[in-house]
């Protein structure tokens, strides 16, 4: 099979496959000699995100009273901590542990999971009540509206919760939240205040043995391999960069020290088969093309992993539309999808979400559903603003399986957030955006938005020592006059950093152009 790889040559994919022993690892080089890339301290933390058994005969109650469990004694201990003495007077609130102990009239909390019910929100039961027949439900871009109404749930009962103090749109499905309150005539709790579990207690982070010379982690989302509609030129510079085969040596002495790739989901692109199916092809030959345009952009990506991970360690989550599990934890990409790559012991297919330790620090993310799903259950202006939330309610996922997918755990829940991370990242969106955070007792966690590069052709660079993450763009638009106005300007900082980028992608443009006008002369010869 001829694979069409960037647009730029044709690769003999099972040419490759067959002789994988013999393809040589290429170091970085510089004129001078070999420019050694430079190492980190590494460690998987995901193996709670690994699905041992697959049960879809038990219920998703399981999961529910999983989550409960385990987060109830510190919701309950920060409820003890803010309302345990007096609250607005001289009356102290009563601790109940169970939602069938509240009494009328009696000022009182008592935890519980949150349920919202919502008019919007999709469910299958009633559409099939109303067309009698099982169709597709859309997902709305939200689904708030002024019929949206809280309950709080346990294993003993629901309550209805009601007060003006009660901002429903900042709360969703799933969380297990403190509510302060009485319960009033007709059986509902008036709110008065509430909590969560905020953010979990933070490891140290670990500099015992670690390089004074700070190290990059690269991250790039939404790559969207075999996307025949996409410009193929970024994608290579970026591929060519990474590898350290474009800039001067001080750029290629930056890149060395890019010690590990994190694709954050979407890789490749979703082809949708065709309309006929396999069965009405009129011949074989027509079910082999057919085959071979839905597996060319796995392919195109397994080539491009092949040469990344001859020079550097590479994570792979897989996103949405990745060949994956539908259901979160989404699991590793197959090793049999990606038999090149997978010959190399720095090919890493991880599962989403993802959780490691890099250079001391603890890094977690995912490609991005998480996040998109929640958006749709509250009124946030900001994605960033979506991921402090779950740090506060320590859990990365409460909507699933309400609405996000998920496996129907038995004894754990997995998306509970044991450990604050360091760092916190999310893949697959249109613009690139940061910001810190810091908890109740000292956390301090860097919030990042990795942009969608089908869309941004931005990728990146965390730096282990200090909290600045670099952009680094391939665009092709950029000129030698965007990148002096640029660097003249006095009210940015960042944008002067990206100038010698600018000057790289510059260079590979004029790279390419000489010697495809070299190729032409020959040709004339």
């Amino acid at each position: 099979m001829s694979v069409e790889l960037f647009g730029s040559k044709k690769i003999q994919y099972d040419a490759l496959l067959n002789n994988i022993d013999n393809i040589e690892i290429k170091p970085i080089e510089d004129e001078t000699g070999r420019i050694e890339r430079k190492q980190a301290q590494y460690k998987n933390n995901s193996e709670r995100f690994l699905v041992k058994k697959k049960d879809f005969l038990k219920q998703y109650f399981e999961v529910y009273y999983a989550r409960l469990q385990r987060m109830r004694p510190f919701v309950q201990a920060r409820a003890e901590q803010k309302w345990g003495d007096t609250y607005e007077g001289d009356e102290t609130p009563v601790l109940v542990s169970k939602i069938l102990q509240v009494k009328q009239g009696q000022l009182c909390y008592v935890t519980g999971t949150l349920y919202k019910e919502m008019p919007l929100k999709p469910n299958v039961l009633r559409e099939y009540a109303k067309e009698r027949s099982i169709t597709t439900v859309k997902a709305l871009p939200s689904y708030l509206s002024g019929g949206d109404t809280l309950i709080l749930e346990d294993e003993t009962g629901r309550l209805k919760l009601v007060g003006a103090k009660l901002d429903i749109n900042s709360l969703v499905t799933g969380i297990v939240i403190a509510v302060l309150g009485r319960e009033i005539a007709g059986g509902d709790f008036e709110v008065l205040d509430w909590c969560f579990g905020d953010f979990a207690p933070q490891p140290e982070i670990q500099v015992k043995g670690l390089s004074p010379e700070p190290v990059f982690l690269a991250l790039i989302s939404g790559m969207k391999v075999g996307d025949e509609s996409l410009n193929p030129l970024p994608l290579e510079m970026f591929l060519e960069w990474i590898e350290g085969h474009l800039g001067s040596e001080d750029e290629q002495q930056m890149v060395s020290r890019i010690a590990r790739l994190v694709i954050v989901g979407n890789s490749i692109h979703q082809i949708e088969s065709s309309e006929n199916s396999s069965s009405k092809f009129q011949n074989k030959r027509q079910i082999l093309e057919e085959q071979e345009r839905v597996s060319r952009p796995i392919h195109e990506l397994d080539t491009m992993l092949t040469s990344i991970c001859q020079n550097m360690h590479v994570d792979i989550l897989p996103g949405a539309t990745d060949p994956s599990s539908y259901s979160l934890p989404q699991q590793p990409l197959n090793p049999c999808l990606l038999p090149l790559s997978a010959q190399y012991t720095t090919f890493h297919p991880v599962p989403n979400p993802h959780e490691f330790q890099f250079n001391g620090k603890i890094y977690l993310g995912s490609s991005g559903q998480n996040i998109e799903n929640l958006a749709r259950y509250i009124n946030r202006e900001n994605k960033l603003d979506v991921m402090e939330d779950t740090l506060k309610w320590r859990h990365i996922a409460p909507t699933a399986p309400d609405t996000l997918a998920c496996f129907p755990f038995l004894e754990d829940d997995p998306f509970i957030v044991d450990q604050c991370p360091h760092v916190y990242f999310i893949g697959n969106q249109p613009k690139f955006e940061t910001k810190t955070v810091s908890g109740s007792e000292g956390q301090d966690v860097k919030l990042i938005l990795v942009p969608d590069f089908s869309l941004t052709k931005t990728i990146l660079l965390v730096n282990s020592h200090t909290p600045e993450i670099p952009p680094f763009f391939f665009n092709l638009d950029i000129t030698a006059k965007d990148s002096m106005e640029d660097s003249s300007s006095k009210n940015s900082r960042k944008e002067k950093k990206n100038t010698p980028l600018t000057l790289i992608i510059k260079s590979a443009c004029i790279i390419k152009t000489s010697i495809t006008q070299q190729k032409k002369k020959k040709k004339k010869k």
